[in-house]
């Protein structure tokens, strides 16, 4: 292995008990100093909880400006690594301020403990500068070792408009939906402001549970989107799936209002525009009980809903039917 770390102190291990493989803890320290500190005991706690041999271990300053922690052991096998941080998720921040992230270290350890059954390493805050656009706030990560009895999971979906409706409503709806299909410990946080809307979930599951969105569709106003809703709702259940959030964000770019949805969906849930254009929301409308007809016993399709909705965010011009069926 290169020496490139920036600070600490190296043991080189005699012992070749196997394959080489690193372990790296993101953006431990905000200082080589402050690394170093953590440096000091985790390595020891590490080659304990894996029974591995530590071989160097030193910090190294990252991308972010801050420095990660690198442990290169000697095992057959790589440590299976159980963490509540998803190194290639859109968002990880499930709280505000780093405070309020350092107010659950106890509380997320002891649900990581029962939900996994393993033993933490270590769990610390990491701020989530991903993206600079929206306020992304801050992560707890916790990371162990072993054959865990749940996982943690994580579902992001990034919208680019805000949302018509109270936060605390969808992320309760979203909450509920996760845990009707089996999620434990289920946190969710959402952000939005005017020109977007992330959502992020971290749960605990055998498997990550499949969710669908779907986010087209330009209405006149909020009204008028808000009033399909309800059949949005219709096309998950009739999914097999519970409808988890669906809410209206008007577009900082045109006039137009668009409908979002994301839900848990148990069966593959496919959707496409229909060739044929009309003049009137209400001349598509009258057609859509046919046209799902048509859909099921000319194209053989396991129809599920429709929707209208125009083509045209500026002008609502071309006013075409969404249909919704089960692959």
């Amino acid at each position: 292995m290169k020496k490139l770390f920036a600070f600490g102190i190296f043991a080189i291990s005699t012992i070749a008990l196997g394959e080489v493989h690193t372990y790296t803890i993101p953006r431990i320290g905000g200082t080589g100093e402050q690394c170093q500190k953590v440096e000091s005991w985790v390595v020891d706690r590490f080659a304990k909880l894996t029974d591995t041999a530590v071989l160097t271990h030193g910090c190294e300053r990252n991308p972010y400006r801050t420095f990660d922690l690198l442990i290169e052991y000697s095992s057959p096998v790589a440590a299976n690594l159980v963490t509540t941080f998803d190194n290639y998720g859109y968002v990880n921040a499930l709280y505000e301020t780093s405070a309020e992230c350092a107010a659950h270290i106890e509380e997320d350890f002891a649900v990581f403990r029962d939900a996994t059954g393993l033993e933490p390493l270590l769990g610390y805050c990491i701020e989530d500068r991903r993206d600079q656009a929206i306020h992304n706030g801050w992560a707890l990560r916790i990371d162990g070792f072993g054959k865990p009895k749940l996982e943690p999971q994580h579902i992001a979906r990034d919208f680019y408009n805000g949302a018509n409706d109270d936060v605390l409503s969808l992320e309760k709806g979203l909450k509920d939906t996760l845990e009707a299909y089996g999620a434990q410990h289920t946190k969710v946080r959402i952000r939005s402001n005017p020109n977007r809307t992330i959502i992020h979930a971290m749960y605990y599951s055998d498997k990550k549970l499949p969710l669908m969105q779907f986010s087209e569709g330009h209405f006149k106003s909020i009204e008028a989107c808000e009033s399909y809703r309800d059949d949005m709702r219709e096309v998950f259940a009739r999914a097999g799936g519970q409808s988890a959030i669906f809410f209206c964000g008007p577009s900082d770019l045109s006039s137009a209002v668009y409908i979002y949805s994301a839900g848990v969906v148990m069966q593959p849930l496919a959707t496409e525009l229909t060739a044929l254009k009309y003049s009137t929301f209400e001349a598509c409308e009258a057609k859509r009980a046919e046209t799902e007809a048509s859909w099921r016993d000319g194209l053989s399709k396991n129809v599920v809903g429709s929707m209208c909705a125009v083509e045209d965010a500026v002008t609502y011009e071309n006013v075409r039917m969404r249909m919704f069926w089960l692959e």
